[in-house]
């Protein structure tokens, strides 16, 4: 039950997260088509600018895009309740505090991945999370051929999309070194960046499920070596 709940939180969020860039884009395109640029300014800056920029239209556009933004306003509240709700679970989860000690590992992607794997025993080699969440390529085989495609993609999408957030910020964003860190940015050269933050995902959810089961913290002065982490 608690992961069955863990995953309609995730999902509710998502919606709200999804419906306020879509009511984004509406505003944004109508000012666009009247010559209004915003410009390179995101999060709670684009809301006031464009909230000046409808203003001074004022008329039935005016009108509807500020019904809008209302819209906008409205469901940012109710993903800052989930969000609240979810720092919650996982500060009452070990389980998710002790996959956060990984690398580039955020709330949403411990959470998301304790949620779709919801027993750590279902696994008897942490190598195998790989592969059930699609994160493994997959092979056609005949007598004469051996072929590897894009990855399978089977399982949770969400967590999928989650864990490839957390490589990005662990190979572009994360300023502490690490074993796994290296190995990522030595792949990118012969890889590209969009193969190798899936292939570091994949290590990460391997590694995530490693330290979820063994009860153990990640350590960053002995690190666990990429070699290790299949």
């Amino acid at each position: 039950m608690w992961s069955q709940e863990a995953r309609a939180l995730l999902g509710a969020r998502l919606q709200l997260k999804r419906q306020v860039q879509q009511a984004r884009q509406f505003v944004r395109g109508h000012l666009r088509a009247i010559g209004v640029e915003l410009g390179q300014v995101t999060g709670k800056k684009w809301l006031v600018a464009a909230e000046a920029a409808v203003t001074a239209r004022g008329g039935v556009l005016g009108l509807s895009l500020t019904a809008m933004l209302e819209a906008c306003h409205a469901l940012g509240k109710q993903v800052s309740v989930l969000d609240k709700e979810i720092r919650r679970l996982v500060r009452q989860d070990a389980p998710c505090r002790r996959m956060m000690t990984a690398p580039g590992v955020g709330l949403l992607s411990a959470l998301a991945l304790r949620a779709s794997l919801d027993d750590a025993e279902r696994f008897g080699r942490s190598a195998e999370v790989g592969p059930y969440l699609g994160l493994t390529p997959s092979r056609w085989q005949t007598g004469k051929t051996d072929h590897r495609g894009p990855i399978t993609k089977q399982g949770d999408s969400l967590v999928r999309a989650y864990l490839y957030e957390a490589a990005t910020s662990l190979l572009e964003r994360q300023k502490r070194d690490c074993p796994l860190r290296r190995w990522g940015l030595a792949q990118q050269e012969r890889l590209g960046k969009r193969r190798t933050r899936v292939a570091v995902a994949r290590k990460l959810a391997v590694l995530m499920h490693r330290l979820w089961r063994s009860g153990e913290t990640f350590d960053w002065n002995r690190g666990m070596e990429a070699s290790k982490i299949h």
